[in-house]
């Protein structure tokens, strides 16, 4: 995308600034201060945060029409347009999805304002080429090391150590596996979720991180020594979960 959108101190709408002609090229007149702006990873719509408001405005780019006004908190992770087009926003307990261009909600997650959202679009499990399981061949004749001629040896060689080469190898860690069933900004709601996780004699856990400056509370269970193990506990724990590379 050649245009840049550059919201000016004092302004009272947005500016386009064509970044290869090095000016602002057009103006979209929202009439009232913006505190930030959000854009739409495809392209498509762009989102203004009114100063002072809970709300976020949505312009379609390209035509740069101003669509409407939707009531939403601004988060880390709230509101964003996600690949259907849809605009996720945080209203109170539920996170509501409405269509880009009506405006109209289609979907509502109750309790879901509790959540960390990240968007992301699911292209499905692909077929592996059946090249990448092809061995590795080499131009040329093939060579029998028995008849190499041993006086084209450099005879200056140091000859090698291969215990010492060994012990100066690096080693590749072993592979562990984790369970995670959620990743939640409540951390009572995240302990409470864990309680209720059990498989045979072990109980999910609670583990933090930070994201943008939040605290995640991610619900685990693991780290294990193979994905088939962790796969068997995601299975019998009979709640959503997703298993993924490496410790908590």
């Amino acid at each position: 995308m050649a245009a840049m959108f550059v919201v000016t101190k004092g302004g009272t709408g947005i500016d386009v600034v064509d970044r290869y002609q090095e000016r602002v090229t057009s103006h979209i007149d929202l009439g009232r201060k913006i505190a930030g702006l959000r854009m739409d990873a495809l392209g498509r719509y762009l989102l203004a945060h009114p100063l002072g408001e809970d709300s976020a405005v949505v312009v379609a780019l390209g035509t740069n029409r101003v669509i409407g006004s939707l009531p939403t908190e601004w988060r880390a992770d709230l509101p964003f347009v996600a690949p259907d087009g849809g605009v996720a926003l945080a209203q109170g307990k539920d996170v509501i999805v409405a269509d880009g261009e009506t405006l109209r909600p289609t979907a509502r997650v109750r309790d879901g304002a509790a959540d960390f959202w990240y968007p992301f679009q699911w292209t499905g499990f692909r077929p592996r080429a059946a090249s990448l399981d092809q061995p590795v061949e080499f131009a040329g004749p093939p060579m029998d090391s028995t008849k190499l001629d041993s006086t084209r040896l450099d005879s200056t060689a140091v000859p090698r150590d291969s215990a010492a080469e060994r012990a100066a190898a690096p080693t590749r860690e072993a592979t562990s596996y984790t369970v995670s069933f959620a990743a939640l900004l409540a951390a009572d709601k995240a302990r409470d979720l864990a309680a209720q996780i059990r498989v045979g004699s072990e109980g999910a856990r609670v583990v933090t991180s930070s994201r943008d400056g939040a605290t995640i509370y991610r619900v685990i269970m693991g780290p294990y020594a193979t994905r088939d193990e962790a796969e068997r506990v995601g299975r019998d724990s009979k709640q959503s979960y997703w298993v993924y590379e490496g410790g908590p």
